[in-house]
């Protein structure tokens, strides 16, 4: 376990609640244009995303089999709960929601991870954002295929990959087909994981060197993200935001190798609890702004902004420890009793987030 990676998803999840408290400071005079920043949070858990997926890979030694249902176990489960929660509550009262309805091919897409566009014009699922994980699940479903026809070589695997994402990311910019899928998987987002993944195969090919130059190049990394806030905003965001975003992953590591670690139990707690976090946080904010609506200014509007990034962090903890945790045990503990011993070990070791 990597303790400051941990740290990473805290902050990744801490940021990606901050650009959805826009409800609560508009009378402040803050637009989102100012909580942009917040957005990193996702570069940031992409590039996780594709040095995880290595790593682990690297331990277990799955099948291709085995590793897609170790995904599907991790990621699936409490997605599909609280997906199908906004979908009751746009069922029982669509006056809460708004471009979110209850219908059922929109949900059906959204279960099964296929981009579609809602009546505002964005490509979101029924919980949205879960926009994140039809991305996960496309480099999740890449990733295992070619684990497949490499032979479960994971050089070959990482290469096979990155070739298939940047190719396909390519030819979908030069096309630029009709197909809204084939355009939203070929956004060059993807190629954070792509990051990502050779980060984590540099790592095992070096696996105690450390570096001085963490503390620059963290310092560094984050200025170029101000830097693409207020000067360059229309920059390619895989360069604007995810190469810094690589950058700080690999401080992250070069850090924890030098014995500066975040291993405090708090925030441990929170990088274990950020997909929760993630996931249900626009229930607490949007609940709380509806309550709020009637009152709120600019003092009101802060105060509440505040509190509710602290009820989201508390309420996601708890859903991972009684909710998402237990679920994804249970599963794991079915899988194990299977004849399938290399789906068994690939279930048991693939506990690190994403």
């Amino acid at each position: 376990m990597i303790y400051n990676f941990q740290a990473m998803r805290a902050v990744a999840a801490l940021l990606v609640t901050f650009v959805h408290i826009d409800i609560f400071v508009a009378a402040s005079g803050l637009t989102h244009r100012h909580l942009a920043f917040g957005n990193f949070g996702v570069d940031l858990f992409f590039v996780l995303s594709g040095f995880v997926i290595v790593h682990s890979t690297a331990k277990s030694d799955p099948t291709a089999s085995g590793f897609m249902v170790g995904r599907i176990v991790r990621v699936v489960p409490i997605y599909w709960l609280l997906t199908l929660a906004v979908f009751a509550v746009a069922l029982a009262t669509p006056q809460l929601l708004g471009a979110t309805t209850a219908d059922p091919l929109e949900l059906a897409k959204s279960l099964f991870f296929i981009p579609y566009m809602k009546e505002n014009g964005l490509i979101q699922p029924v919980l949205f954002v879960g926009w994140t994980l039809n991305y996960e699940m496309f480099f999740y479903t890449s990733f295992a295929l070619f684990l497949l026809l490499a032979r479960r070589n994971l050089n070959g695997t990482v290469i096979l990959t990155s070739l298939f994402i940047g190719g396909f990311a390519l030819a979908v910019q030069i096309a630029q087909p009709d197909s809204l899928v084939l355009r939203f998987f070929g956004y060059p987002i993807v190629l954070e994981f792509v990051m990502g993944m050779w980060i984590a195969l540099a790592a095992r090919r070096w696996p105690e060197q450390a570096s001085p130059l963490a503390g620059p190049v963290m310092g560094l990394a984050a200025f170029c993200l101000l830097l693409h806030i207020v000067v360059v905003a229309d920059a390619p965001r895989w360069l604007a935001a995810g190469v810094p975003s690589a950058a700080i992953l690999w401080a992250a590591l070069m850090f924890e190798r030098r014995g500066r670690v975040l291993s405090g139990r708090i925030v441990q707690l929170l990088g274990a609890a950020s997909y929760s976090l993630y996931l249900s946080h626009p229930f607490v904010l949007q609940g709380l702004g509806k309550l709020i609506e009637p009152v709120n200014g600019p003092v009101v509007g802060i105060f509440a902004a505040l509190i509710s990034i602290a009820l989201a962090h508390l309420v996601g903890v708890v859903i991972h420890l009684k909710i998402e945790r237990p679920m994804v045990d249970w599963l794991r503990g079915k899988n194990r009793t299977s004849p399938s011993t290399g789906t068994a070990r690939t279930l048991t070791s693939l506990g690190a987030r994403r």
